[in-house]
């Protein structure tokens, strides 16, 4: 079974339609996605109703938590983030609907679902916190905690904006990194839950925002 994983939209519909339009051209029905869908662009509610439109399966993202948050926070967090980040989740906040901030408010940091009897692990930073980021670089240890706490053969993760796969004691880490880490092209991975042990690729698109 082909699964289709993307992230970190950002506001931006443009990337996520040509990041869907290729997931279509793949002939992949199930695209998974781990979170950080509204702040940063001026189109959170387009893209929080194309994935509902399209049943995509969402964790909430770190961002998405902020923003949610925004209003009843906003003091303590003007202390403690960038201004840029502060400006876009007060930005967020404020264009989006009330139905699509419940809508960000109910997704979960963590889902645990099965594909044809493999167990995979749907998070934004880490299994363990959602805060946090796992990365390409990291020690082989930090991997057999995550590998530890998702108990899953495919853990898919996504709050670093660099996209990557790495196997670690037969468990397929997958980061599906941002949509426009590269400002020229859109990124996904594609999971193939089919092979033995899994597998996935990263696959790129050329993309230039109207």
């Amino acid at each position: 079974m082909l699964i289709a994983v993307i992230g970190g939209a950002q506001g931006d519909v443009h990337a996520l339609d040509a990041a869907l339009s290729r997931v279509d051209s793949l002939g992949i029905h199930t695209v998974l996605c781990t979170g950080n869908l509204a702040a940063g662009g001026d189109d959170g509610n387009a893209v929080i109703d194309r994935l509902r439109e399209r049943g995509v399966t969402c964790v909430q993202g770190e961002m998405d938590r902020l923003v949610v948050r925004a209003l009843r926070k906003a003091d303590s967090m003007r202390k403690r983030l960038d201004e840029i980040v502060f400006d876009a989740v007060m930005r967020g906040h404020e264009s989006l609907t009330n139905t699509n901030i419940e809508f960000l408010r109910a997704l979960p940091q963590r889902r645990d679902l099965t594909f044809e009897g493999k167990a995979l692990c749907l998070c934004h930073g880490t299994v363990s916190s959602q805060s946090n980021t796992l990365t390409a670089e990291d020690s082989i240890d930090r991997f057999r905690r995550q590998r530890e706490a998702a108990n899953a053969e495919i853990v898919v993760c996504g709050s670093d904006d660099e996209a990557f796969v790495k196997v670690v004691d037969e468990t397929l880490f997958v980061n599906s990194g941002a949509l426009k880490a590269d400002a020229n092209a859109i990124s996904l991975v594609v999971v193939n839950s089919d092979d033995e042990p899994c597998s996935a690729v990263i696959e790129r698109a050329e993309f230039t925002s109207p």
